[in-house]
């Protein structure tokens, strides 16, 4: 990055290019971002960057902001071009999960997509380039007291439980398309996280019974999402 950014904006736009978008008042909880000590010390760089031309912030429907990276920002910060484009809902319900847990790394690590492919290259055979549509977590996991990474397959969508629970069933068998992905599954490195808007859609969601390792986690962030 250059453009006399300074350290702290340099930090800010990595971070933002990790995760792909973000309310202000979420990055005060970053390690990284220790320095900001409120959600309004926050807010004023961000605004900062975006009058500057290095990101730009989208409105959700309860009057709070994305901020998420310009073109600008995704050619300081290498992160994928999609990522300056004004995300759908789907794509916003993405931030707003991935914002809500990235900076909880002993519990989520989220590959950027450069990461990930380097990951998933390194697994598969050289004959395969599997595509990766879809957003993964990594998952660190205790068994027989050693820690193993798993890879997970990330989803925030505002969808009733019961299609949510179709939609795991789905994303499945599209992986097992693939075969590394069909090794970690024999393997049992593969599953995944599911962010939900409310306890009562974890507790109909967790009635079902998934193949695969599953965990469901509420962030009620995503509710900035329904209209009142």
């Amino acid at each position: 990055m250059s453009e006399s950014l300074s350290s702290r904006d340099r930090i800010r736009l990595a971070t933002i290019a990790r995760i792909r978008g973000v309310r202000a008042e979420r990055l005060i909880n970053y390690p990284q971002l220790k320095f900001e000590k409120s959600a309004d010390a926050a807010r004023k760089p961000l605004e900062r960057l975006c009058a500057q031309g290095f990101l730009a912030a989208s409105a959700l429907p309860r009057g709070l902001r994305l901020f998420r990276l310009s073109s600008k920002g995704v050619a300081v910060t290498g992160a994928p071009p999609a990522y300056a484009a004004s995300p759908s809902t789907g794509i916003a319900a993405e931030m707003l999960g991935v914002s809500a847990l990235a900076w909880q790394t002993e519990e989520f690590l989220f590959p950027t997509k450069a990461e990930l492919e380097e990951l998933v290259a390194t697994l598969a055979p050289a004959e395969e380039n599997p595509k990766l549509t879809s957003r993964f977590v990594l998952r660190p996991v205790i068994k027989c007291g050693e820690t193993e990474l798993h890879l997970h397959a990330f989803m925030a969508e505002l969808r009733p439980a019961s299609d949510l629970a179709r939609r795991v069933g789905v994303v499945l068998s599209n992986l097992r398309s693939s075969a590394v992905f069909r090794d970690l599954l024999h393997l049992g490195l593969l599953g995944f996280t599911i962010v939900v808007p409310s306890r009562g859609v974890k507790s109909s969601l967790e009635r079902n019974s998934f193949e695969v390792e599953t965990s469901i986690v509420v962030v009620e962030e995503l509710q900035d999402l329904i209209a009142h």
